[in-house]
């Protein structure tokens, strides 16, 4: 199992981020942060983190993705769902 994290900026994607992850079978979240980006962080299999990774380059049809940062590393915390936290 692998992990990623990253932040997105310009963007309203955690609900559409969510549902995605959870189509993919992943756990973890998303979270807008006060500084106006979303913080996703997301395990499972690496092909479907690659899968999902790559959806959030581009983002949602309603999101307007402008830079995005992330990590892919081996610290697992073992969620056991996606959610959308606040």
């Amino acid at each position: 199992m692998f992990g990623f994290m990253e932040r997105c900026k310009e963007l309203l994607i955690d609900f559409s981020a969510n549902k995605e992850a959870k189509k993919l079978g992943l756990v973890g979240y998303a979270k807008n942060l006060p500084d106006g980006t979303v913080q996703i962080e997301a395990e499972g299999n690496e092909n479907k983190l690659k899968l999902f990774l790559n959806w959030c380059k581009n983002g949602s049809e309603l999101s307007q993705v402008s830079d995005i940062e992330y990590d892919i590393n081996d610290n697992i915390k073992e969620f056991d769902k996606f959610e959308t936290r606040w």
